[in-house]
């Protein structure tokens, strides 16, 4: 069983660095992942660092409305404070009780689909009013995976913790109105440098199954020239307490067209051997990313990219359904230095 470093010492690591070190390629990122099955709702909101001016963030935010629309949005901006991370129009406020945060976005988004994305990525697309309102907490411990990230370590960042836990609040756009009630949750913070330039492939995924007070958390990672020491790290979470995990088996993108492909994953950790699988897909929202690492929603074709899917997913395990999420990526030759 891991530690309980649940409360006060990693609370602070939740505010963004005071100091930026003099560390190349060096970045620090936040990842808030949420599904609602019932409903069909599903976004997640990537506020990182641009790595040539780290005082400079990125927003980065993709929906599916229950509805069924997909919206997107990207933008840049110094609005960062002690305890809050922003660019312009989103923002995270880190809350001084432990694993207690507020996301909002408030302005424009562009309207879309996963079939325009795929076939040619982004351009002028029509624009309406976002507002977004979540509360965002857990009881669950926190996964401390820093320092274990072996020959993706460079990529993945020496500190990193994630999180599952739960959202509720308010999703407006124009004039239609939702109400999002203890959803699937996953939080990530991560700090170091992110050297894509041999990236091959990776699977991070999680879920949770509240009947038995249980979530898993695994992140995999092939680079190219290492393939044979791939970064494979995972826990479980039961009742309040943590344990490290064996990956004993998983399947990861084979090409740029795995779109909604379910798999499965083998976890083996002291609650005994458990797979979980991919039975169903809530929403698949396509994305790419670039050396130096920069990400966009859609797909370019005619560029080298990695391929990435944003998957909300649920997850079946001992007969029971529960909500998670899913990013895998794909990457076909290593990008020029």
């Amino acid at each position: 069983m891991l530690p309980d470093r649940n409360r006060k010492d990693l609370n602070m690591e939740d505010n963004p660095l005071a100091e930026i070190p003099d560390i190349s390629l060096w970045s620090e990122n936040y990842a808030y992942m949420i599904t609602d099955s019932k409903q069909g709702f599903a976004c997640f909101l990537l506020m990182g660092r641009w790595i040539p001016d780290p005082t400079v963030w990125r927003e980065f935010l993709m929906l599916q409305l229950p509805d069924g629309r997909m919206l997107h949005h990207k933008s840049w901006g110094r609005a960062t404070a002690i305890n809050t991370v922003s660019a312009s129009l989103a923002t995270i406020e880190i809350f001084p009780e432990p694993n207690r945060f507020r996301i909002t976005f408030d302005g424009p988004i562009a309207q879309t689909s996963p079939e325009r994305l795929r076939e040619r990525g982004t351009g002028n697309q029509s624009l309406d009013r976002l507002q977004l309102d979540l509360q965002i907490g857990s009881d669950a411990p926190v996964w401390d995976m820093s320092g274990h990230a072996s020959s993706a370590e460079h990529i993945a960042g020496k500190m990193h913790v994630e999180q599952v836990g739960a959202a509720s609040g308010t999703v407006t756009f124009g004039k239609d109105r939702w109400e999002v009630r203890d959803a699937f949750m996953q939080r990530d913070h991560s700090r170091g440098a992110r050297d894509v330039s041999g990236f091959y492939r990776h699977c991070w995924a999680q879920g949770r199954f509240r009947e038995r007070d249980l979530t898993f958390n695994l992140y995999s990672m092939f680079v190219f020239g290492h393939e044979g020491e791939p970064m494979m790290n995972a826990s479980v979470s039961q009742g309040g307490k943590r344990f490290v995990a064996t990956i004993r088996d998983l399947a990861y993108m084979e090409a740029r067209n795995d779109v909604k492909k379910p798999y499965s994953v083998t976890l083996a950790s002291e609650l005994g051997e458990m797979t979980f699988r991919v039975i169903d897909f809530v929403a698949s929202f396509p994305t790419s990313f670039i050396s130096p690492w920069d990400i966009c929603a859609g797909t370019f074709p005619d560029e080298h990219h990695v391929t990435g899917l944003e998957e909300a997913v649920v997850w079946e395990w001992d007969g029971l359904r529960g909500d998670g999420w899913s990013e895998r990526s794909f990457n076909d030759r290593p990008f020029g230095r």
